[in-house]
């Protein structure tokens, strides 16, 4: 019969976990990607351009 003899402690380091806003860029950016959906959504109408346009709003206003 074989016993492990060695224990191993493992620390996480929780107090460097760091969350930040959103920046303006990002924001602006989200806002130009929903334009340029909408814009494909009109020249490319069907339900992939339409899927994209929903989901670069959603993230637009999520960045808002």
């Amino acid at each position: 019969m074989v016993a492990p003899t060695h224990r191993i402690n493992v620390a996480l380091p929780f107090s460097m976990i760091q969350t930040h806003e959103p920046s303006k860029e990002l924001g602006e950016l989200a806002e130009i990607v929903a334009g340029i959906a909408a814009i494909v959504q009109r020249l490319a109408p069907g339900t992939d351009s339409e899927t994209l346009h929903q989901r670069a709003q959603t993230l637009a206003a999520q960045l808002r």
